[in-house]
């Protein structure tokens, strides 16, 4: 039997959810300003609440099917299948708008990708190479997820070296 993910690993993964966001809308957080940054603490409380949530259900209302499954336990039957349905009409819409977005950033650097054609085949190569990712196993999509927070964390620490020394304080 293979070991569990550790902590260091699940905590790489959730850090890497949240702060992908800061990659795929720049712009947007730009214009909210510093604001935003109320925006991530409340964020960041809110997963923390679910996730608390969550453990509690695990661990009090343990069941083979999950929270889908607790829900049709205790509201029945009919209501796990609308949750269900919602949940992978949720993965299919957010996966092809997650594909899309990073086309769209990767098409700053690459403007043939402006193209339709090209965009979709862009897509389609994003995508499927996250389903081989998740085909491989969990232990190689979580290295990957590890890999990719790295280099993200990386990535903020780079700009804000770069940036903080021309960084003014205005009073």
């Amino acid at each position: 039997m293979k070991p569990k993910l550790g902590t260091f690993t699940l905590v790489l993964i959730s850090l890497a959810n949240m702060i992908g966001g800061i990659f795929l809308v720049p712009a947007a957080m730009a214009s909210i300003g510093s604001i935003a940054l109320w925006g991530w603490v409340w964020t960041f409380i809110g997963v923390m609440g679910l996730a608390y949530v969550f453990a509690r259900l695990s661990r009090d209302y343990y069941h083979k099917g999950g929270i889908l499954s607790q829900s049709g336990e205790v509201f029945g039957l009919s209501v796990e299948f609308i949750l269900t349905l919602s949940y992978w009409f949720t993965c299919l819409v957010g996966n092809a708008a997650t594909v899309i977005t990073a086309t769209a950033g990767i098409a700053y650097f690459f403007p043939n990708l402006n193209e339709p054609l090209y965009a979709l085949m862009t897509n389609l190569f994003v995508l499927w190479l996250c389903i081989w990712v998740v085909y491989r196993g969990l232990y190689f999509a979580a290295l990957v997820e590890v890999v990719v927070a790295i280099v993200m964390i990386a990535a903020i620490i780079f700009v804000i070296c770069i940036g903080l020394p021309s960084f003014k304080m205005m009073q």
